[in-house]
C-alpha cells in the first residue's frame, strides 16, 4: 500500500486522482481532503528545502510547479501560497554548481 502510495505521489497520477474525486465527491470527500494534505505537505517541504538552501534548480522548479498549480486550483490554503510566493523568489542555479 506504501509503494502504491508513493507511486501516486510521484507521478501525475496524484493530480488527475485529485480531479476525479473532487468531481465525484466534491472537496469534502475524505479521500480528496487527504490527497489535498499530502500534497499541501509535499509543498511544504520541497519549498523549505530550497528555502534554506537559498536557491533552487530548473527541474526542482518545474516539481514544485506541478504540485502548486493544481493544488491551488483544488482551494489549497494561504500556508501553500505564502511558502510558494517566498520560493519563487529564489535564485536558479544548475545542480553541479
Amino acid at each position: 500500500m506504501t509503494a502504491l502510495i508513493i507511486a501516486i505521489i510521484g507521478s501525475n497520477g496524484l493530480w488527475t486522482m485529485i480531479m476525479y474525486l473532487v468531481k465525484r465527491h466534491g472537496q469534502k470527500d475524505p479521500a480528496t481532503r487527504l490527497l489535498l494534505g499530502i500534497a499541501h505537505d509535499r509543498l511544504l517541504c520541497l519549498c523549505e528545502k530550497a528555502l534554506e538552501r537559498g536557491y533552487t534548480s530548473e527541474g526542482e522548479m518545474d516539481d514544485i510547479v506541478q504540485i502548486y498549480d493544481p493544488y491551488t486550483a483544488l482551494g489549497g490554503n494561504g500556508t501553500g501560497k505564502q511558502i510558494y510566493e517566498r520560493y519563487i523568489k529564489l535564485p536558479i542555479r544548475r545542480q553541479e554548481e
